[in-house]
């Protein structure tokens, strides 16, 4: 059986109903309607939810900008340990955590270096997750649980969230054309959940090109080549400075973490190749799978 955290959530809500159209037996694990109760927050209790699955896909944690540097903590690191050490105890025999591009540096060679190489991330959120890598590889390193950790980009889909979801709101409700700041790699939520069945289904991790995986579409982003692919009007070019000072505004009256409107518009972040795996390739890029068509985008 196949457990999915966060089932509830952007990612772990595609990949649950694509697991089951498929026929594949899953459990969601969580609050409210999940098949089994786990709770991040209380970190116990988990041996229990994890008896008779073979496979965990770790979905869950925070991923947003307005958290204190503890919760990021206490939810992305602390509890994904005593997720793992659960799972090795429960006999769980892979564990796929889900993290993010942004441990890995824009000037990175390469985006698959362990965690434990990398600086640490300027960002709580990213932060969290770079403490939690490298413990899953210790916890785990020497365990009968397999570990992959899944490094994707910004996820894109016609519902969009986090950053993508700033920059329509902005887009839409200001007659200027977005700064050619910013480069980063993304992924469609299609081909991120391709790519988990492909880690699912395989008998052996073994020919994977790396245990940490960066997922991109092998694309380069800027915040101008996405409020294009948004359908956003070209409208008037105003100076990057001024960008800054009208993010700072929007922060200020949305309560968001100063500065977090404007990272979103200008961040960088490592745009390397799309990783090479047997029986699975990107088919998407934002243009084409938004098309000019976006009805049904949530901003």
């Amino acid at each position: 059986m196949i457990g999915i955290t966060g089932a509830s959530g952007y990612l772990g809500s595609a990949l649950a109903a694509s697991l089951a159209s498929h026929t594949l037996p899953v459990v969601t694990l969580g609050r409210g309607d999940a098949d089994r109760a786990l709770d991040l927050g209380q970190h116990t209790g988990f041996r229990s939810a994890l008896e008779g699955l073979s496979t965990l896909v770790h979905c869950a944690g925070l991923a947003h900008n307005r958290s204190a540097p503890h919760h990021y903590e206490r939810i992305n690191h602390r509890a994904t340990m005593a997720l793992a050490d659960a799972a090795a105890t429960a006999g769980v025999k892979r564990f796929i955590f889900i993290s993010t591009l942004n441990v890995v540096p824009a000037a990175s060679a390469s985006g698959s270096l362990s965690a434990a190489s990398l600086p640490r991330p300027s960002t709580a959120y990213a932060e969290s997750k770079w403490l939690a890598e490298q413990s899953l590889e210790q916890l785990l390193g020497h365990s009968d649980c397999d570990v992959v950790i899944c490094r994707p980009g910004l996820i894109y889909d016609h519902q969009l969230t986090g950053n993508l979801a700033t920059l329509r709101h902005f887009a839409g409700r200001l007659p200027i054309a977005f700064p050619e700041k910013g480069e980063r790699g993304m992924i469609s939520r299609p081909d991120l959940v391709a790519l988990l069945h492909n880690l699912i289904q395989r008998e052996t991790w073994g020919q994977l090109p790396s245990r940490n995986l960066p997922v991109t579409d092998g694309e380069s982003y800027s915040a101008r080549r996405i409020a294009r692919a948004l359908g956003c009007a070209a409208g008037l070019s105003i100076p990057a400075p001024l960008w800054r000072v009208g993010g700072w505004c929007r922060d200020r009256l949305t309560g968001a973490v100063s500065g977090s409107t404007w990272r979103a518009v200008s961040g960088e972040g490592w745009t390397g190749a799309a990783p090479v795996i047997d029986g699975w390739q990107p088919r998407w890029t934002l243009e084409t799978l938004l098309t000019d068509n976006i009805e049904g985008v949530s901003a």
